[in-house]
């Protein structure tokens, strides 16, 4: 029996990185049933099934204090000495600046050992200023990468990595699609101050064309800009009913909520790749790359000024689907590794 050793930003209570590792976990169910899986996280809610790292060490293992990191560290040293295969999944990992993060010391032992390391749904490219040649290196060293984005491709091919495969998002093959709800409900999620006053500007605008306002705070640090944005819905949109989903770890309470939605407004890039996969119009903050490269990929174009109506005829029209077949190239070209 191959054992599995998932690592990423897991059980932090972020909607994105847990619904990916859901992804992730329930491909290599699928593709090698039986499998022994074991997550580098500490929480009881993400296990899902799986081996995980004691919740008792919750709080310490989050933590972002020297110690903490060292005592993460030992424990991923530990995990890797366990298992077959070590897959780093999703997100910017490789780009991370986080003092903790120790992923070429990792790599450089997991190999030592031989085992198989492989990463999926990263983003490796562009990197920042002066550390292409350092991530390129890197990323070379893994038994095979599985890129989301075009920027991340690129930067494969310009650096000779061969081992690439375009596996796109995981979560883009994982939810399965709705019927679209052409009602009164919006939904809103944002990263607290971190979107452009003219997304903030069509948020406002949109308010007063539905009667219901759903705010998703999808990560541990939304829960002030919930706060404040209820406190500006009011004040422009009093008749407005707002609830909020604060995403506790239960990632099918999300999906069920965005489902409700009429048109989802929303910076979190995941918020968004959620909305399109269930057939939920949206528009997305383009604060970051890899919100114009998923946009890009689903021809998909923002129109801020656009009458709720206009955006669901132009969403039906002109965005890209079916999603591609994430499950066959994961399974095929990337699981199946040699």
């Amino acid at each position: 029996m191959t054992r599995y050793l998932l690592i990423g930003y897991y059980g932090f209570r972020n909607f994105g990185d847990d619904l990916f590792n859901e992804a992730l976990v329930d491909l290599i169910q699928r593709r090698f049933p039986g499998s022994n899986i074991t997550i580098a996280c500490s929480s009881s809610i993400i296990s899902k099934g799986v081996s995980f790292v004691s919740p008792r060490w919750g709080r310490f293992w989050r933590s972002e204090t020297v110690p903490a990191a060292i005592f993460r560290n030992v424990v991923l040293a530990y995990l890797v000495t366990r298992s077959d295969v070590v897959i780093i999944g999703g997100g910017s990992l490789f780009q991370s600046a986080r003092p903790f993060d120790r992923l070429p010391l990792l790599i450089r032992f997991a190999k030592a050992l031989g085992r198989k390391v492989l990463a999926i749904g990263v983003s490796v490219g562009p990197p920042k200023p002066g550390e292409e040649l350092r991530v390129a290196k890197l990323v070379r060293g893994l038994d095979r990468v599985g890129v989301r984005d075009g920027a991340s491709w690129d930067f494969c091919v310009r650096n000779s990595v061969t081992s690439r495969v375009f596996t796109h998002d995981l979560a883009m093959g994982y939810i399965s699609p709705r019927n679209h709800r052409k009602g009164r409900t919006l939904g809103v999620a944002l990263h607290g101050d971190r979107y452009s006053g003219q997304f903030k500007s069509a948020i406002l605008r949109l308010v007063g064309q539905y009667d219901d306002i759903v705010l998703f705070s999808l990560d541990a640090g939304s829960s002030e800009w919930v706060h404040n944005c209820i406190v500006d819905i009011a004040s422009f949109h009093s008749a407005a009913k707002c609830s909020v989903v604060e995403y506790m770890g239960d990632t099918g309470e999300v999906l069920n909520g965005l489902a409700e939605c009429s048109l989802v407004a929303t910076s979190k890039l995941h918020g968004a790749i959620a909305s399109w996969a269930l057939g939920v119009p949206f528009l997305l903050d383009e604060y970051h790359p890899k919100c114009s490269a998923f946009l890009s990929e689903i021809n998909w174009s923002n129109d801020f000024e656009a009458v709720p109506a206009l955006l669901y005829e132009k969403w039906e029209d002109e965005v890209s689907r079916p999603a591609p077949d994430v499950v066959r190239l994961v399974q095929s070209e990337f699981l199946g590794v040699k």
